[in-house]
């Protein structure tokens, strides 16, 4: 579980710097503003006669300037005409957005200041609000990538009488505050001057509010098409799933016209629903996305019919907003009626915006009848203005959670547990083997197997016993000094030691000379062949050697996968309501079946004791699953509701490995070993100053032959501390700088522990890497004109 821990906080640390990120430095333009003045005279036809004299400073050699003036700002078009630089010369292209005024020579570079004006006329039709009219335009567009230094603008309007109220905003785009700027009504002017620096990207609109009936001789715009009528039937179930049938009639005056029919979830995030079952019926060719129609007539007029279903990724909670026209497509609905059934009595508030702003509601009519809304309007819905339904949603209403699949999952976690408990406290308890005292080690095993066969698991203080095991032996000599010290070679290890044993002793003084190696001739390279060693160490304790029952330790892979059935149930449900996809739900299942089903062949072909493996291949499965679902439960809690089974899935399933990882039972050879190990480990921990003192007489070198397997079975204090008040000679494998005692063999124990534990390790966990990083409304840039300014 440590483990676990420490590799999702190292996830969730490269996760978090992969997700920072560098501020970007704001790069130089190459030139600046010393001053932008801009003039606007509005006439009576609407059109906004636009003067901008510019003063620029070019700090780099470069041609001049591109000036792109838009057309349209995605709720209203209008003409640009009559365009003329003087200053510098200048071409004009159109773009996709509108015109691009090429400023400059092509031939020759500029450096220094220049003065240029540049003069043009934003030509607006009459607009669609019976009850105002306005002069809305960006004085500086967002898009300027240059720095203004000093700003003026001076807009001249008709009626003056009329005004009604004056709104300035400066500010990135979007903004509604006026940081930058201070304005004064004089007479028909507006006056704005800026009152601080104006940094690139920072935009100066204003817009002015007039009665109605200031613009008579604006000509009237001219519609790719008009929507005669609208019908919609949207019907909800008690799942939130949506049905709509559509049906509409449309004229146009042009060979060719491109209707957008928006589908009423065109507001929703794509990654929230699917659209499916979409039926089109016209003349016409048709395409469709999720998020609406488009239908290309040639006919002067038509009807279209269309329906679809939509299924809402989660259910929706308070309210649900439905779509009911493109307020950017070039056109108006002259007539619309939408039908709304719900399962319960339908609640819903018309929303009828332009620009940000709500609009008279008063021409829409609403009726009710049971679970049926009916919405009509009376008047047109112009150009602009944004037609929806925000439909009140009411407690329990609406509900897709499978309360049999949720019994089901609470069921089986239940029998799973009992089950659970059973196996590993009943049938498959470990028991604690009869221990008789013993003076030595088991024979035929040395001190790194015994630490092996005790622990189940072997360290690099089990590898580095061998040391000792080896100088007991006769095979190497140990030489200390406050340098350090040196191994040298007596003896090859005896025919009868293991082939691991004799190869490693071989390998680690093939890496010195003249038969001597240190710490320093190890390091970085004797780590191979300890992992080598350690493997072929492990692969003798397999067949009639193996340390688990084979029996006990396939249930225990079987109980280990079928943990993880409770969260794959419930998630299985999960991804149903949010697709409706009955593949990806199994595929779920699949995810946590296989695995069983490998588990379950385990049980059913196990005949031979089994060995521990470095990798516990169940539990590297199940936490490789649980992380996988509990990524897809962080999907789905960011698309769904919380709700208290997110979490108890994962905690149930949790439990339930925790207590399967338990189940074991050792092997007949492993109780046998452990019997004769327990008792040689009770022992070295008991016996008393008498016994040791025999010992020693009948085995001086008693003490040296005991010291490595203590040292692996965790007694090596305790066995020390006892030959306190014990002359022991010093062994004939070591000498050193010092006068011998044999606590000194304690300390330099754990100095060789320590070294070989580093001279084991690889170069790559001996270093370590580091990474760094750092990381149309009535706002600014909603009105005519504006664009932006780029230097080339």
């Amino acid at each position: 579980m440590k483990k676990f821990i420490q590799i999702c906080s190292c996830i969730c640390l490269v996760a978090m710097m992969l997700c920072s990120f560098v501020m970007p430095v704001k790069a130089s333009a190459g030139y600046e503003y010393e001053s932008l003045d801009v003039h606007v005279e509005v006439n009576d036809r609407r059109e906004y006669k636009v003067s901008e004299k510019m003063v620029i400073h070019f700090m780099s050699p470069m041609h001049g300037i591109i000036r792109d003036i838009p057309m349209n700002n995605g709720y209203e078009a209008w003409n640009v005409k009559d365009i003329s630089v003087t200053g510098m010369p200048f071409t004009k292209e159109i773009t996709a957005d509108g015109f691009a005024i090429k400023i400059g020579d092509p031939d020759n570079e500029i450096q220094g200041t220049k003065e240029i004006t540049l003069t043009y006329t934003l030509a607006h039709y009459q607009d669609d609000d019976p009850k105002e009219d306005f002069i809305h335009i960006n004085l500086l567009g967002t898009d300027y990538d240059a720095d203004v230094k000093a700003f003026h603008g001076d807009i001249e309007f008709p009626n003056k009488e009329k005004l009604k109220d004056i709104q300035v905003t400066s500010g990135e785009n979007g903004s509604t505050d006026n940081e930058y700027t201070t304005f004064t009504q004089q007479g028909n002017h507006l006056i704005v001057d800026s009152q601080r620096y104006v940094g690139s990207g920072i935009g100066i609109s204003a817009k002015l509010h007039f009665e109605n009936g200031i613009f008579p001789n604006a000509p009237q715009y001219e519609y790719s098409y008009v929507i005669r009528d609208q019908s919609k039937h949207i019907t909800i179930d008690e799942k939130q799933n949506i049905q709509v049938e559509e049906q509409l009639t449309y004229d146009t005056s042009k060979s060719l016209a491109n209707i957008q029919i928006p589908f009423i979830c065109d507001d929703w995030e794509v990654a929230d629903y699917d659209v499916t079952d979409v039926k089109i019926e016209t003349d016409g060719d048709y395409d469709y996305t999720d998020s609406g129609a488009w239908i290309r007539t040639q006919k002067s007029s038509g009807t279209v019919k269309l329906s679809y279903r939509i299924h809402p990724h989660r259910v929706y909670k308070n309210e649900l907003y439905l779509k009911l026209n493109n307020e950017e497509q070039d056109t108006y609905i002259e007539h619309s009626k939408i039908a709304i059934t719900t399962p319960d009595t339908p609640n819903a508030t018309i929303l009828l915006k332009r620009d940000g702003s709500d609009l008279d509601t008063s021409f829409i009519k609403t009726s009710v009848n049971d679970h049926t809304m009916d919405v009509e309007t009376t008047d047109v819905i112009k150009h602009g203005a944004s037609y929806g339904i925000m439909l009140k949603i009411n407690d329990g209403v609406y509900q897709r959670t499978s309360s049999m699949m949720r019994i089901l999952m609470l069921g089986l976690s239940a029998g799973l547990l009992i089950l659970y408990l059973f196996l590993r406290f009943v049938k498959y308890r470990k028991e604690t083997p009869i221990a008789p005292v013993n003076f030595y080690p088991p024979k035929g095993m040395n001190s790194a197997e015994a630490g092996y066969v005790i622990d189940e698991k072997l360290t690099y203080n089990d590898v580095a016993s061998l040391i000792f095991y080896w100088a007991d032996k006769g095979y190497l000599s140990i030489h200390y000094s406050e340098h350090g010290y040196l191994f040298e070679r007596n003896a090859a290890p005896s025919t009868s030691a293991p082939f691991y044993e004799a190869k490693l002793f071989e390998k680690m003084f093939s890496y010195g000379k003249g038969g001597l190696v240190g710490k320093s001739d190890l390091k970085y390279r004797f780590y191979r062949d300890v992992e080598q060693a350690s493997r072929e160490l492990m692969d003798i304790y397999d067949g009639k050697k193996g340390l688990d029952d084979p029996k006990a330790y396939a249930v225990r892979s079987l109980c280990i996968t079928t943990s993880i059935f409770p969260l794959s149930l419930y998630l299985y449900d999960c991804v149903k309501q949010i697709s409706e996809n009955h593949t990806l739900a199994m595929g779920i299942l699949a995810i946590s079946v296989i695995p069983w089903i490998l588990s379950l062949l385990m049980v059913l072909i196990s005949k031979k004791p089994h060995k521990p493996y470095k990798i516990d291949v169940p539990v590297m499965t199940y936490w490789l699953e649980l992380f996988i679902y509990v990524i897809g439960g962080i999907f789905f809690v960011i698309v769904y509701d919380f709700d208290m089974m997110m979490l108890a899935a994962p905690i149930l399933s949790i439990v339930l490995f925790m207590i399967a990882k338990g189940i074991r039972k050792n092997s007949d050879y492993r109780s046998e070993m452990l019997s004769s190990l327990l008792g040689f480990q009770e022992f070295l921990k008991t016996t008393e100053k008498d016994r040791l003192e025999m010992l020693l007489e009948e085995d001086s070198e008693y003490y040296y032959h005991i010291l490595p397997y203590a040292q692996v079975l965790h007694v090596s204090d305790m066995w020390i501390h006892k030959f306190e008040n014990i002359v022991v000679p010093s062994p004939t494998w070591y000498d050193g700088d010092e006068r011998y005692e044999h606590r000194m063999m304690y300390d330099i124990m754990k100095d060789i522990q320590s070294d070989m534990k580093d001279a084991c390790a690889s170069p790559e966990n001996n270093h370590t890497s580091s990474t760094s990083s750092s990381s149309g409304g009535s706002g600014t840039g909603s009105g005519s004109g504006g664009g932006g300014s780029h230097g080339w």
